[in-house]
């Protein structure tokens, strides 16, 4: 059996968090939630998750200083990083290394798991 990809998200919405996470949960990832960017930074160095869903505009640490902080810190593997936001100017943070997508928030549940499998290269089109 192949093993759950993990997902960690990072959105100071919990609403809306934990929503994602019951649902991406559904489709068989193993999801974790961090409500600011040092808490998403801590998280990854403990559970080393496959892909990162990543709000801008947060308290104490916002997206783009998480991006930031990703490429400076040493001995966590790369991780692909979609960002989710409701700012239109997300398109500017891709860099195709870390950032590999963006999505515009309220977006559909087929538009985001779309992104998911092409950023984790999943070829199942059922998730």
């Amino acid at each position: 059996m192949e093993k759950k990809k993990k997902i960690l998200i990072v959105d100071d919405d919990l609403g809306f968090s934990e929503l994602l996470r019951i649902r991406l949960g559904e489709l068989g990832f193993s999801v974790d939630t961090a409500e600011d960017g040092i808490g998403g930074i801590y998280k990854l160095g403990v559970d080393q998750p496959d892909l990162v869903i990543l709000d801008l505009v947060m308290p104490h640490m916002d997206g783009y200083t998480f991006i930031e902080e990703l490429k400076r810190i040493k001995g966590i593997k790369p991780v692909p990083v979609i960002v989710s936001t409701v700012k239109e100017v997300a398109e500017e943070a891709i860099d195709g290394k870390i950032v590999v997508d963006f999505i515009v928030k309220p977006y559909s549940e087929a538009s985001l798991l779309a992104k998911i499998r092409k950023a984790l290269k999943i070829e199942d089109n059922r998730l």
